[in-house]
């Protein structure tokens, strides 16, 4: 049953990605799959459908729902009152004087960036997106950027989890198990970041080449998320932006909340509205409008996600799953390891999910070549670092809110997903090497 469990995986899979390709619904794509893996699993349907289908969906709901419309809201009230146009406007000056040749470039390496640092101070790129989106909106409209390399964002939220300090739940996962500081063999957390941030700037000037060849400009695919946030374009002309000190406040304090305090996230995104609304009030044309919009919004992402967290749920729970994780257990120490986390992730999309469930095990194998608790942790947050998956949660969000095509999102997602993949060769080499043990 195993066997038949497993095709169903691979079946499932396919499905769900050849029907987002399509266009056809992310939320109705989840259903189907999941459906196939439950009934090729051999086991209780109505159990897996009513219990581990239903818990998986119902749980994200209630952890994330309240988390995401806070963050939808913060969003809206941060492009409203022109916030995240003034913050753009800063970014694309900073990069013109930096470099006015690599203007371009830099304007679509700085998403990614952005996401990077939140994500490093311990929050989800689900919540990310809703801050970033009206800045990296702006920042790529001003500089006729085509819209879908924003698509690239998303890779700085995985690579976030291999820099020592993170404050992410993975890094904090594969420490504990370790019994090290988060701070962890920071060399090859570095090393492993560079790789990666090196062959990102390779995708985007390849892509950007690309769009220059075609004659594609940022409105091709811009315009369906500008007629989706209507107010997006006209929210604040450029003489009534409100200063650049008080646009970044809400941002501020979001990230001194989260990161240094270490409240909850859902408190720091309510001080995050409420400080939007004491610091921008005078710049938002009208704040209860912004405040309703910003979580009708939301609707429709929270769904699509939970739906694709039920999808993961249920992959967890069938037979086909445990003959996948009991195969790659059997492989042998340092490259056995690195695979066992590599597959777990692509799988199951959450680095997090992979590092609790087998984690212990991955270090075991690690710590057996004689790898020191510090590099085996760091290494551990590399190999589960590439969650950038065509099932993946966060890319059934970002193609819900930026209103890019799955196919156009995708491709971006595989190119970070061929850039964290680098970042694991490169790492695996130098630790086989003895350069880290």
């Amino acid at each position: 049953m195993q066997l038949i469990s497993f095709i169903g995986i691979v079946v499932a899979i396919a499905l769900f990605i050849l029907f987002a390709i399509k266009g056809i619904n992310i939320i109705l794509a989840g259903i189907v799959a999941s459906l196939i893996m439950i009934f090729t699993s051999g086991m209780d349907i109505m159990g897996l459908i009513t219990q581990t289908w239903a818990s998986g969906f119902s749980g994200f709901m209630n952890n994330y729902f309240i988390i995401f419309a806070l963050s939808a809201i913060f969003g809206k009230l941060l492009g409203d009152s022109g916030a995240a146009k003034q913050i753009a406007w800063q970014i694309s000056g900073f990069i013109c004087r930096l470099s006015k040749k690599h203007e371009r470039t830099l304007a679509v390496l700085t998403i990614p960036i952005l996401y990077t640092i939140m994500s490093y101070v311990g929050m989800s790129a689900w919540v990310i997106v809703f801050t970033i989106l009206d800045i990296g909106w702006y920042l790529l409209k001003r500089l006729n950027v085509p819209w879908r390399l924003y698509c690239y964002g998303g890779s700085g939220g995985f690579i976030a989890l291999v820099i020592p300090g993170s404050l992410l739940l993975g890094n904090v996962q594969a420490t504990s198990i370790a019994g090290v500081q988060t701070t962890a063999a920071p060399v090859l957390g570095i090393c492993s970041m560079a790789v990666f941030f090196v062959v990102l700037i390779l995708f985007i000037n390849y892509e950007l080449k690309k769009a220059d060849k075609l004659g594609e400009g940022f409105d091709d695919t811009g315009a369906a998320y500008a007629q989706a946030n209507s107010g997006i374009g006209q929210a604040s002309s450029d003489e009534n932006l409100p200063h650049p000190v008080l646009a970044v406040i809400p941002l501020v304090v979001v990230i001194v909340t989260s990161a240094v305090l270490q409240w909850p996230v859902m408190v720091a995104m309510a001080l995050g509205v409420l400080s939007c609304i004491i610091f921008l009030w005078k710049h938002l044309p009208n704040p209860l409008t912004s405040v309703t919009s910003g979580l009708v919004s939301s609707f429709s992402p929270v769904i699509m996600i939970a739906a694709t967290t039920a999808l993961a749920s249920v992959l967890r729970a069938v037979p086909g799953f445990s003959l996948i994780t009991g195969t790659l257990n059997t492989l042998p120490n340092l490259f056995g390891g690195v695979l066992f986390g590599v597959v777990a992730t692509l799988l199951i999309s959450t680095p997090a999910s992979a590092i609790s469930a087998f984690g212990a095990d991955i270090m075991a194998k690690f710590t057996s070549t004689g790898l020191s608790a510090a590099t085996g942790a760091r290494l551990l947050t590399i190999s589960c670092s590439v969650g950038m998956t065509p099932q993946s949660s966060g890319l059934a969000n970002l193609v819900a809110l930026s209103k890019v095509s799955y196919k156009s999102a995708l491709k971006c997602y595989l190119q970070g997903l061929v850039a964290l993949f680098a970042c694991i060769v490169v790492s695996v080499i130098l630790v086989a090497c003895g350069l880290f043990t």
